[in-house]
């Protein structure tokens, strides 16, 4: 299983959205003239969401170790 595959249910969206809550933040909210996203992300988000993302894919890779060692014994 290639990590494409393990991470196909990772939505950063979600951990955006958890980050700017607890950052009390708002510039990404509402839009520019030509009616694109205000904001693009900062520094500490992109950050945060690498770091759960590769949290994530290390738990899931361990957990599915764990299963292959099970099942080869």
């Amino acid at each position: 299983m290639n990590e494409a595959e393990i991470m196909k249910d990772f939505d950063k969206d979600k951990y955006t959205d958890a980050y700017c809550r607890r950052q009390k933040c708002r510039k990404c909210d509402g839009f520019d003239y030509n009616g694109e996203p205000n904001g693009y992300g900062c520094v500490g988000l992109d950050k945060r969401v690498e770091t759960m993302y590769k949290s994530i894919l290390k738990r899931r890779l361990k957990k599915l170790q764990e299963k292959e060692a099970v099942k080869s014994e």
